[in-house]
């Protein structure tokens, strides 16, 4: 991110409302092994922030939606069935040190549709790029695996410290929580880790990283995990890098008998850009949540987004993800794939065409949070979204 606007010449607050309506049919509207169909209406509300200084950039998105079932007579209409809330913020606090904080927050109500992609939640002119970064990271599932209402937040901080234009060192620390009403479970995750970098080449940085974790929940004993690893970032060219990293960590269990277990993780991955489009690719493996449903898990990750603006009013966007979770409870798998086509209709009116896939496959069931076997959900959104800037004020 680059900081401040060269073009403003001066701090601003700018303020960018948005709305959005879509029409979707779902197969397994509650994510259930008993599917119940349905036809989901959805009209969401949002604002967009962004606050520029010379050394800050800082951007806040929220809404809340409104959903109408045509068939679930018991949950018909809910005027708040979902919110969501993302803040950024990066601030060069000398030249030499630097801030970046990323909020996260959702609230679901009981259904388990597939909303808004998130492009409708920012302020950016379309047409744009549009991928959801729940359908990668395995820790935003729990907002998709069926408990009723799920409250989801996620917090990071990192202080990155450049010593010279070679040598730098970061310190980070993040926690989430997740809240389910039904049961009434809470998962409280927090992490913290310092990195060390090093710019071998112009195209090469390497780096070994140490990592401290701490998982409390409902279902399963307290544990703590400790991580050494070394990383690399390789940049082929302007048009793509390669990215990797080898390390291991040692579980142990906080509560009842003392057990220690030991994981390797490991990431690899490449981003590339063409002409017209955008392609990341990647797997990872690493001690992560379980999505509420046990405790710790050793998380099994493979993932790819591909992006591409197919004419200049055209663009269309795929996500897919597999994730496997290993937890002293048992193991289960969650595959999930978005992908669709987007149109500029008129000016900042966008209409979006999107298929969306879901499944979790469970062994065994974990004690009624995740029942035993094959869940899947097949749904299809037509959106249409509006966002326009709307206000800039001028600090100085």
């Amino acid at each position: 991110m680059t900081l401040g606007d060269p073009q403003s010449g001066g701090a601003y607050v700018l303020l960018t409302p948005n709305l959005g309506i879509s029409e979707e049919y779902n197969d397994n509207i509650f994510f259930t092994p008993d599917k119940t169909w349905d036809l989901v209406t959805r009209l969401r509300i949002g604002m967009g922030v962004t606050y520029v200084t010379e050394n800050s950039d800082t951007n806040l998105n929220l809404g809340t939606s409104m959903v109408y079932l045509a068939r679930s007579a018991n949950t018909a209409v809910n005027l708040a069935e979902a919110q969501r809330l993302n803040l950024s913020t990066a601030y060069q606090w000398t030249p030499y040190l630097r801030f970046d904080v990323d909020n996260s927050l959702a609230r679901v109500g009981t259904t388990r549709d597939i909303g808004f992609v998130t492009g409708a939640d920012t302020s950016l002119p379309p047409p744009q790029q549009e991928t959801d970064p729940s359908d990668i990271n395995p820790g935003n599932v729990s907002i998709t695996l069926p408990r009723g209402s799920a409250f989801v937040n996620s917090f990071g901080i990192t202080a990155t410290y450049f010593f010279d234009p070679r040598w730098s060192s970061s310190f980070n620390y993040g926690n989430g929580v997740a809240n389910f009403d039904d049961p009434g479970d809470v998962d409280l995750t927090q992490r913290a880790g310092i990195t060390l970098g090093y710019q071998l080449t112009p195209t090469l940085s390497v780096g070994p990283a140490v990592s401290y974790s701490r998982f409390n929940s409902t279902n399963a004993q307290d544990s703590e995990a400790y991580g050494l690893g070394l990383g690399a970032n390789y940049q082929v060219s302007d048009l793509w890098n390669v990215f990797g990293s080898l390390g291991g960590a040692l579980t142990r269990q906080l509560e009842g008998p003392s057990e220690t277990n030991g994981s390797v993780t490991f990431a690899i991955g490449l981003n590339r850009s063409f002409e017209r489009s955008g392609l990341t690719i990647g797997a990872q493996q690493g001690i992560t949540p379980s999505a509420g449903v046990a405790g710790s898990s050793t998380t099994l990750t493979g993932y790819v987004s591909y992006g591409i603006q197919l004419t200049q009013l055209l663009s269309g966007s795929l996500t897919a993800s597999y994730s496997h979770f290993d937890t002293t409870s048992g193991s289960f798998e969650l595959i999930g794939l978005n992908t669709g086509v987007s149109y500029v209709v008129w000016r900042n009116i966008t209409a979006r065409l999107a298929y969306v896939y879901r499944r979790s496959d469970a062994g065994e069931p974990f004690s009624n949070e995740l029942s035993e076997g094959i869940i899947d959900q097949n749904a299809v959104r037509i959106q249409f979204g509006w966002a326009q800037p709307w206000w800039q004020f001028d600090l100085w």
